[in-house]
């Protein structure tokens, strides 16, 4: 009975992807990687690259909506060391960082009337970075190293972006896109550019 049951349940999923398949909808897989340059309330050097996966839903030919997780790596970040009166006395190279968000992302599809299709992005979500190390001061030519504590923070994110996809099948697209993914944290931010390649493929 058991297994009677299982049978009947897969064949009522084959049918419901196939119908949305068909239909414009469909479930999505998506994996796409890239640079981020990423710029701070201060004066910042910052360089990462990473990569982020997509789970979702194509609701219509236009619009798609997903959970995305990624990981991003910053080998090192160059900021001002300020003085009395918040004058700029030198630099810290501050140690690596992993930068992690977690995103509810929605997508609509621009229909142009030819084979390239452009798209817009918004996401909004959480993300957690996190470092720690030794980090280099230098002062007028004097470079000395200050401890840098594990630590890890949570800020909010809200992630706009455009994108180019290309199909290559019926069910697959590679595409390239930029974001501008804006990280907020109490007075603090972060805003992070980055740029992506990828792939997606409708189930």
């Amino acid at each position: 009975m058991k297994n009677i049951i299982l049978i009947f349940v897969l064949i009522l999923a084959t049918k419901s992807l196939s119908y949305g398949s068909e239909n414009g909808n469909g479930f999505i897989l998506q994996l796409q990687g890239g640079i981020s340059p990423a710029v701070a309330q201060v004066v910042d050097n910052n360089l990462g690259y990473g990569f982020d996966f997509l789970v979702g839903r194509s609701f219509s030919p236009e619009f798609t909506l997903g959970l995305e997780c990624g990981y991003y790596n910053f080998p090192f970040k160059l900021l001002n060391a300020y003085g009395a009166g918040r004058s700029v006395i030198g630099t810290i190279q501050y140690p690596p960082e992993s930068h992690i968000p977690i995103e509810v992302v929605g997508q609509y599809n621009l229909d142009v009337g030819f084979n390239l299709k452009p798209y817009l992005l918004l996401g909004l979500g959480i993300a957690f970075d996190n470092f720690g190390g030794t980090a280099l001061q230098t002062v007028n030519g004097n470079t000395t190293n200050i401890t840098q504590y594990p630590m890890q923070f949570m800020k909010y994110e809200i992630e706009p972006g455009l994108g180019i996809a290309c199909p290559i099948s019926n069910e697959s697209n590679v595409f390239v896109q930029s974001k501008f993914e804006l990280e907020v944290r109490w007075d603090d931010y972060y805003i992070y550019l980055p740029i992506q390649f990828g792939i997606n493929y409708k189930l």
